[in-house]
């Protein structure tokens, strides 16, 4: 309006909301971080109970002293059980409420607004079911109420993982997966206390391939 000719201030000045259309690209940039790397590993089942069970077996350590006297009897019994553990179902919701003038509204980048927020909210499930899987949450049976809880992996992780703190695992007693717990401070992230845990890994059966942290953990080793 600062001159004689009709410019697009005018135009911007009109009531109401002015006459220059909105220049909107009808498309939307994803910003999120969406990978799954740790569900995207393991892949998938299903089951149909709260409490999903299986069993586990072991074997014994090689024994090198393991020599009879030929024609002898055969005297003991080296027959194991094995164990029975599981894992209870951990519910989780996304709630959409979307009504109908807003379905069928000319929105931008999308073509129905319901479908556009299902498809997002199931991204966020799936985005939940792996961090739930990667907590230090012990397992927990919905009792009608309190929600149940999926253990996640750090409970069942035994042994010599556990450098500074107390290991989790599944409980014979309770039936339920116990969360590690942590008897100190930070300890200093070296090359060799990596490689301790990838033998003990190895030891107990193992066959590591792949290290998962934080980022700000994972870049420490290019610094060792």
């Amino acid at each position: 309006m600062s001159t004689a000719n009709l410019d697009s201030a005018d135009l911007k000045a009109v009531d109401v909301n002015g006459l220059i259309r909105e220049d909107v690209m009808n498309k939307i940039w994803d910003i999120s971080r969406i990978p799954l790397p740790f569900t995207d590993m393991i892949g998938s089942g299903s089951h149909k109970n709260e409490l999903a069970e299986w069993t586990t077996d072991e074997l014994a350590a090689p024994d090198v002293t393991n020599a009879v006297v030929d024609g002898a009897d055969a005297v003991g019994n080296d027959a194991k059980t094995g164990l029975r553990v599981g894992n209870h179902s951990q519910t989780s919701d996304k709630v959409v409420r979307v009504s109908y003038r807003a379905d069928a509204s000319d929105t931008i980048g999308r073509a129905k607004e319901l479908s556009y927020q299902l498809s997002r909210r199931q991204q966020e499930l799936r985005r939940d079911v792996e961090a739930i899987s990667l907590e230090n949450q012990a397992s927990l049976a919905d009792d009608g109420t309190n929600a149940g809880l999926a253990g996640g992996l750090p409970t069942w992780l035994t042994g010599d993982r556990v450098v500074n703190g107390t290991a989790g695992g599944f409980s014979t007693t309770t039936g339920l997966t116990v969360a590690f717990t942590s008897s100190g401070g930070a300890i200093a992230l070296t090359e060799a206390a990596i490689r301790d845990v990838v033998e003990s890994v190895y030891q107990e059966g193992g066959n590591p391939t792949k290290m998962m942290s934080v980022p700000k953990v994972c870049r420490l080793p290019s610094d060792l």
